[in-house]
């Protein structure tokens, strides 16, 4: 008996949007659990067995613009095009038109009118199964964008965009993600990408597309007969991406950026084993004039204030936290930690942050 009104959650822009801002600068994902509508939940669903299923960050609706100023007007509708996906965050996972997003992190594509289900375990006498006790329905019809239709799709396809289809099963993957290469549940080998650090924010050049604003590491190789390296690291400053930062920044914050600015260290934790690795990721401010500034998620949504990292300091790294340059500027941007082994996701409630730290990280807290 809850009023239509007061079962809805509104996405809307950034408090305060500069309007003379690209559009992509002010999207940030939709955060959906009990520590973002204690409210709401409380009031939807009665029984306590029910609400204690849904976790405080249950999932998150991703939004990617494509127009980017590139002609995508069609039907005198001049509105950014977008495409749009769910994110499972949620340990007890998160169901998509009757699809099941298991793995925290999982994506899957929606489009205007699909459902996001929550489920529970009940069991009946040959079993268990899960029955969903909330849905929530994509609504675009009065949205200030609009989605990516069937002519958008080719076009940006004709303009590079990566499409391709799970190599289990052959359907279409994710197009929000169908960019980034994820590893195969199978193992981590040499060549494969362990995370990827993707560029966001204000200063970012916003014709650049997403798959050309991100920068992958992956393992690097072992010589013959050799145990697997313990440690590794990326560098990240204009002397070691010059061109990538020339293409992707505006000019006042490429001029910030030192030739060495931070590193992001990649530690093999023990426990693991040769096919299934597992993984700590620190980065350390390198500069002497730039400090670096840590949080856990985009400002707006972040648990905590963001970290602030002199020359020498460092701090885990957990997938999704965001390592912030020329915090709280006009040209401010930020790179967003991706995490493809699935390590920190089992360490996030076992390490502990150390920003003051020198020693690398080893073992558990």
């Amino acid at each position: 008996d809850v009023p239509q009104h007061h079962r809805r959650i509104v996405h809307c822009l950034q408090a305060g949007a500069d309007p003379s801002r690209p559009f992509c600068s002010h999207l940030v994902p939709l955060r959906v659990g009990r520590s973002f509508h204690t409210g709401l939940f409380d009031a939807l669903v009665a029984e306590d067995e029910a609400r204690s299923t849904i976790s405080r960050e249950h999932f998150q609706i991703l939004t990617e613009e494509l127009s980017h100023g590139r002609g995508y007007k069609r039907d005198g509708d001049s509105r950014p095009v977008c495409r749009f996906a769910v994110r499972n965050m949620s340990g007890n996972g998160t169901w998509v038109n009757g699809d099941a997003l298991q793995a925290r992190g999982g994506e899957h594509a929606i489009t205007h009118g699909d459902v996001i289900a929550l489920t529970r375990t009940l069991s009946r006498h040959n079993g268990t199964y899960q029955e969903p006790f909330i849905k929530f329905r994509l609504d675009l019809s009065q949205s200030c964008v609009r989605e990516v239709r069937q002519a958008d799709s080719a076009e940006a396809h004709a303009r590079g965009s990566a499409y391709h289809e799970e190599a289990s099963g052959g359907s279409p993957s994710s197009e929000f993600s169908a960019w980034r290469r994820h590893l195969d549940t199978s193992g981590v080998e040499e060549g494969d990408e362990v995370f990827v650090l993707e560029v966001c924010g204000p200063a970012v050049n916003c014709e650049v597309p997403i798959e050309d604003r991100c920068i992958p590491f992956s393992l690097p190789p072992e010589a013959d007969g050799q145990e697997p390296q313990l440690y590794s690291s990326l560098i990240v400053g204009r002397a070691y991406q010059l061109e990538f930062w020339q293409e992707v920044l505006r000019g006042d914050a490429f001029n910030t950026l030192s030739r060495q600015h931070f590193e992001v260290q990649v530690w093999r934790l023990p426990g693991g084993s040769p096919s299934t690795p597992r993984f700590s990721f620190l980065v350390r401010n390198l500069s002497d004039v730039n400090p670096v500034h840590v949080r856990s998620g985009p400002e707006e949504t972040a648990d905590e204030p963001a970290a602030l990292l002199h020359r020498g300091e460092q701090r885990h790294l957990l997938d999704g936290y965001e390592i912030v340059l020329n915090f709280e500027q006009e040209h401010t941007f930020w790179l967003i930690f991706r995490d493809f082994t699935d390590s920190t996701s089992i360490l996030a409630t076992e390490l502990e942050p150390t920003p003051h730290s020198q020693e690398a990280p080893y073992g558990y807290r």
